[in-house]
């Protein structure tokens, strides 16, 4: 857990420090076709629908490229599949 929220803390220090610096680089998002933005005197909505679908698609890569020496594995791969590593609930 702690592991990732220094990698959580790292990334969002790098987006901000690129925001920063090189505001054109993510002048993009939230212009793409299929981003909705309804402006009217009273009020604004704004709905990013494809900016949101690419984000996702990017940190779903991301993640799964990750080593997966952040997820422990267990012990018995055998007893995790079949659920038997599962604690019991008394009632």
């Amino acid at each position: 857990m702690a592991r990732w929220l220094i990698v959580a803390g790292a990334a969002l220090l790098l987006l901000g420090i690129a925001w920063h610096y090189f505001p054109w680089l993510l002048n993009w998002f939230g212009r793409l076709p299929g981003d909705i933005r309804i402006q009217s005197e009273r009020s604004r909505v704004f709905i990013p629908i494809t900016s949101m679908v690419i984000l996702s698609v990017v940190l779903t890569v991301l993640i799964n490229l990750l080593p997966r020496s952040f997820v422990p594995a267990p012990d018995n791969v055998a007893a995790a599949v079949s659920g038997e590593c599962l604690p019991e609930l008394h009632l």
